[in-house]
């Protein structure tokens, strides 16, 4: 009797993981309409541990073909070396195509690493752009918010809100002190003094940033009766979600750095 290889168990269990998800995200719906709070925070927690099981074997799917393509590209990469245009655009002395190649050195940690950052950070960057455009000319997003405004208090529990208040912090001012001056000392006794101007900078600035943004934009919170705490400013930009997006990238930029196992970054980039 034949046997399944590992790397097809796991191509299975990532089948049945995304099927499970998604019959998962359904009933989650369905008990948010039927307005169950312990039905709903059960089938949310079994969400998060399908999204880790997903995520696993994917990554353990993904060990062999890993290898077939760095060996692929590698000697792709091999041949390119040989080739008399390449040998001639190599010893260029274009000031473009030498920032071209120091963007996409592997083991600089402001070669391919930040690029592959900044990149991602493009991608938020455009959604955060669209959501901002369908917020201020109150697109059909906005209307959720009535939605929610009348289905919340049917659903709030005090487990609930208490695990809500534990996550809050993650991203609350003091945290991202503490972050932030962490990041910086270990950057600067790592030598790399730009980079730790650099994480105080974009902390300084995202503050700025939101501030101006939720002044020009005047989206109002929710009515008093409904709220937790009490905020004196807007409620568009979430403080909490930009400051979470700035310095957990940050972060995982650092974590990024700092392991070579390929595994490890795509693990990295799959969790931020």
């Amino acid at each position: 009797m034949k046997t399944v290889s590992r790397p097809t168990k796991y191509y299975l269990t990532s089948l049945a993981t995304v099927i499970l998800l998604a019959l998962n995200l359904y009933m989650t719906k369905v008990f948010v309409v039927l307005g169950s709070p312990m039905l709903f925070a059960i089938a949310l927690l079994v969400e998060i541990v399908l999204l880790v099981v997903f995520l696993y074997n994917v990554i353990r799917a993904l060990a062999t073909p890993e290898k077939i393509i760095k060996s692929l590209v590698e000697s792709a990469w091999g041949g390119l070396k040989t080739n008399d245009y390449v040998k001639q655009l190599s010893k260029s002395k274009s000031p473009l195509l030498n920032w071209g190649r120091r963007r996409f050195r592997r083991h600089n940690p402001y070669g391919l690493p930040l690029t592959i950052t900044l990149l991602i950070a493009a991608i938020f960057l455009v959604n955060f752009i669209n959501l901002l455009i369908t917020v201020t000319s109150k697109g059909s997003l906005t209307q959720i918010d009535t939605r929610v405004l009348n289905l919340m208090p049917s659903i709030r529990t005090p487990i609930q809100t208490s695990l809500l208040r534990i996550v809050t912090t993650l991203a609350n001012t003091q945290t991202a002190i503490l972050l932030v001056a962490a990041m910086a000392t270990l950057l600067w006794r790592k030598h790399q003094r730009l980079f730790a101007a650099l994480v105080i900078v974009l902390a300084v600035g995202e503050e700025i940033i939101t501030d101006v943004i939720k002044i020009l934009v005047h989206r109002m919170r929710p009515p008093l009766p409904l709220r937790l705490i009490n905020e004196n400013s807007y409620s568009f930009p979430s403080s909490h979600v930009l400051r979470a997006t700035i310095l957990f990238g940050l972060l995982a930029y650092l974590i990024y750095t700092s392991y070579t196992s390929i595994r490890a970054r795509i693990t990295t980039i799959g969790a931020y």
